[in-house]
């Protein structure tokens, strides 16, 4: 007897614990946090909790959403940044008429 299966396998299905934890690839932390795959293991990782799945890193979304807060506070400070490029001109201040 033939059995239709429409739903999802086991491994699909999402999690309902507490416990679990949202993990996504390096490629997906990668475009997170807008850096190259060689800049994020050079730079990055070791601030971020992940393991290795055989040959696959796993990275804790929680972890990378952590460090992209750490940085937006760390940036609050100082927002204006150089320029890059040809400064502008300054504002024209008008001399007020002799009277």
């Amino acid at each position: 007897m033939s059995r239709n299966n429409t739903g999802l396998s086991d491994c699909e299905k999402p999690r309902t614990s507490a416990s679990s934890r949202r993990m996504i690839s390096v490629d997906a932390a990668c475009d997170r946090l807008g850096e190259s795959r060689s800049a994020f293991y050079r730079d990055t990782l070791h601030l971020l909790r992940s393991y290795t799945l055989g040959r696959a890193r796993k990275i804790d979304a929680d972890s990378v959403d952590e460090l992209i807060e750490k940085r937006l506070a760390a940036n609050s400070h100082n927002p204006s940044k150089p320029r890059r490029g040809r400064s502008r001109k300054p504002p024209i201040v008008q001399a007020e008429a002799a009277a």
